[in-house]
């Protein structure tokens, strides 16, 4: 399927949708974000951990503000009915790491921000998502079927074992 064909398969999905279905799946997505806030709070406690307490409940707000954005907006178009956006362990893990290797750098050069780290931190993430975006619309988020579910359930244990470690 070309992303041109695709394109107007989401167009006519979207025209197709009745008043009443647009409310039920804005009203399924702001629940499945509202029960997902106790784990993005956890999330957002192990992505901002780096930085320090001052800085957890921005990472709170974030993380929430995040979860419920990306629920409303998926709810909009139509795709797996189990669709939920939510943040993953594993992406707090690995963010948490990158965001300790900024502030490590920014102390050799004799200085910490933690501010321009968790701002390099969102452009990351920005950026990323923008990546996925433009993969989706060419097809490639297809070949994603193909990865077993032993390589998801291994990231899924390597990161609870680093949550635990730490």
């Amino acid at each position: 399927m070309s992303a041109d064909h695709a394109g107007r398969e989401g167009s006519r999905l979207l025209q197709e949708r009745t008043m009443e279905d647009v409310r039920s799946d804005l009203l399924g997505g702001a629940m499945g974000g509202l029960l997902s806030v106790p784990a993005a709070m956890a999330d957002a406690a192990i992505l901002f951990a780096p930085f320090g307490l001052k800085y957890l409940p921005m990472g709170v707000v974030s993380c929430v503000t995040a979860l419920f954005v990306g629920n409303v907006v998926s709810a909009c178009f139509r795709g797996p009915t189990t669709l939920l956006c939510s943040v993953y362990s594993l992406s707090a893990v690995v963010l948490a790491s990158i965001g300790s290797q900024i502030l490590a750098h920014q102390a050799t050069q004799g200085q910490t921000r933690p501010l321009e780290a968790i701002a390099m931190l969102f452009l990351a993430v920005g950026l990323s998502g923008l990546l996925q975006v433009g993969m989706g619309l060419v097809g490639i988020g297809r070949i994603t079927k193909h990865v077993p579910r032993s390589v998801i359930s291994g990231l899924r244990t390597g990161a609870a074992l680093t949550i635990v470690a730490t």
